[in-house]
């Protein structure tokens, strides 16, 4: 499973270095390019209901797991001064590394595989590449991340923005931080915790995903994808924002279109 892993982090960072590698003749920076490129402006209310996504996806499970008696939350943190600002801090650091998996697995990987192949292709080799990218994890973690994944990339080139997946993403990570206690790169625990009582293959544990969390993270993203595709249908036939600019896309011959 190593060998999956290490293709899809190459293969991460080979599109990375070919999206910049194709504006290096532009007269403007390549990464002020990238950067205009990625992170096109969006509504604030898109943002909203994104975060709102990231939120229900690690809550419904766990809703209808304490509805059936198979979960208990517990606070379990502490609003202290230094809490606050070590989880400030651990904001700040899950940020920053769900800005850079957006900017490879989205921003690069979907507009360099753009060039060879159709949309959903596209979005659906993205998202399987993120998930063996985690793929130490539990196989009910992958099939979330692969459903994530799938979710991320459709917002993406629905919008011609990370913003948007960034917003989903980090609310997600930040989700799962503040209801579990832990999740990834944090300096402090959450403010919550969940005992959980039901079957493990169905609630999960507390290090691991359980069916009942890949069905209702299924359940939002399904709902979400359709939603943005739905749009999608009303916007230009380029697939790009009307505020992008003809420059902006000539020079990113991968930039995705719907």
């Amino acid at each position: 499973m190593i060998v999956l892993k290490t293709l899809a982090l190459a293969t991460s960072l080979a599109t990375l270095v070919a999206s910049v590698l194709e504006i290096r003749g532009c007269p403007r920076s390549p990464i002020m390019v990238l950067a205009r490129t990625w992170f096109e402006p969006v509504p604030l209310r898109d943002v909203v209901l994104l975060a709102a996504a990231g939120f229900a996806g690690v809550a419904l499970s766990q809703v209808v797991a304490s509805l059936a008696g198979w979960a208990r939350f517990l606070f379990a943190g502490e609003l202290s001064g230094p809490w606050i600002v070590l989880a400030a801090g651990s904001v700040a650091l899950k940020a920053l590394l769900v800005c850079l998996e957006e900017i490879v697995f989205r921003g690069a990987m979907i507009s360099q595989f753009r060039r060879f192949l159709h949309v959903a292709p596209a979005v659906g080799l993205s998202a399987v590449l993120f998930a063996l990218a985690h793929q130490e994890r539990s196989v009910n973690d992958v099939a979330i991340l692969f459903i994530d994944g799938i979710g991320f990339g459709t917002v993406y080139v629905a919008s011609g923005s990370l913003w948007l997946p960034v917003a989903w993403h980090l609310s997600k990570n930040v989700s799962v931080w503040m209801v579990f206690g832990s999740g990834t790169l944090e300096l402090t625990s959450g403010l919550f915790a969940v005992e959980l009582h039901g079957p493990a293959w169905l609630v999960g544990t507390g290090s691991a995903s359980g069916l009942l969390d890949v069905c209702g993270t299924a359940v939002i993203v399904g709902a979400t994808v359709w939603i943005y595709r739905a749009r999608s249908r009303h916007a230009d036939s380029s697939g790009l924002p009307e505020s992008r600019s003809r420059q902006d896309r000539d020079v990113i011959p991968g930039f995705p279109a719907v």
